[in-house]
């Protein structure tokens, strides 16, 4: 265990910079949006460039976690010690987890801070939408709302890692191999959607595994979707960290 923090203190040291950049690309487009920006289309375009930045993190970061320690050659270290890939790469994923819950949160407060200013009344009816959400006991049903959300963010990045570990077994072609590789899981974890019959909404207004009854807005999760992203999720991890344990010294 005290390897393991020693490991993601080391992913701690080496990312922070990056996200003290995104913080400060944040507070310059927040800026550009509140004092330069007055068209509400353009606002609400580069809300969604700002709303794209944690996902984006997410979804590619995990490539370069890897690739960069080849580059500097710091995965000889990694292995030289005495512990496995899985913690190694469990270590990372702890701190790339992190990294997009902080870049979510950094991100989202001057999008509110937007929409707050928008029109007149604009928080009034951002606290009778409160009020409403607790009279009406919808709270369970927006937690449910963003734990699909998380589940289906929660196998991306180790997806990158088994793609980028099968990259770097190849060599000069990775990022072609690395990304067929990804794209062929998740053709296959798509696959698997249709056969489960995560896709079958005919009732609902449904997706990442959830539907949304239109009659009284009523959030269900399907239980086959959060056993399936999470089996999925430590799978990947495991294959990533075995991936990881096999490269040549």
């Amino acid at each position: 265990m005290m390897q393991f923090w020693m490991l993601f203190r080391k992913e701690v040291e080496q990312n922070y910079q990056w996200v003290i950049g995104a913080a400060a690309i944040v507070l310059l487009v927040s800026l550009v949006l509140q004092f330069q920006i007055k068209d509400s289309e353009a606002r609400i375009a580069l809300s969604a460039v700002l709303l794209s930045l944690p996902f984006l993190d997410g979804l590619m970061k995990g490539f370069y976690q890897i690739r960069n320690e080849y580059a500097r050659n710091t995965h000889y270290f990694l292995r030289s010690l005495p512990t496995s890939g899985l913690h190694i790469l469990a270590s990372k994923y702890l701190w790339l987890a992190i990294e997009v819950t902080i870049l979510t949160l950094m991100v989202m407060v001057p999008i509110a801070f937007f929409i707050l200013n928008s029109h007149t009344g604009a928080f009034q009816q951002l606290v009778q939408a409160i009020q409403d959400i607790l009279r009406q006991n919808h709270l369970f049903d927006l937690l449910k709302f963003v734990f699909a959300i998380v589940l289906a963010v929660l196998p991306l990045p180790v997806l990158a890692y088994v793609s980028q570990l099968v990259g770097q077994r190849v060599g000069k072609v990775e990022w072609l191999v690395s990304g067929i590789t990804y794209l062929g899981i998740l053709w296959l974890q798509g696959t698997i959607y249709n056969a489960l019959g995560l896709f079958d909404r005919s009732t609902d207004i449904g997706m990442f595994g959830m539907g949304i009854n239109a009659s009284n807005d009523i959030v269900t999760l399907d239980p086959q979707f959060v056993i399936f992203q999470l089996t999925l999720s430590a799978l990947l991890l495991l294959v990533s960290g075995w991936l990881f344990d096999q490269q040549d010294l």
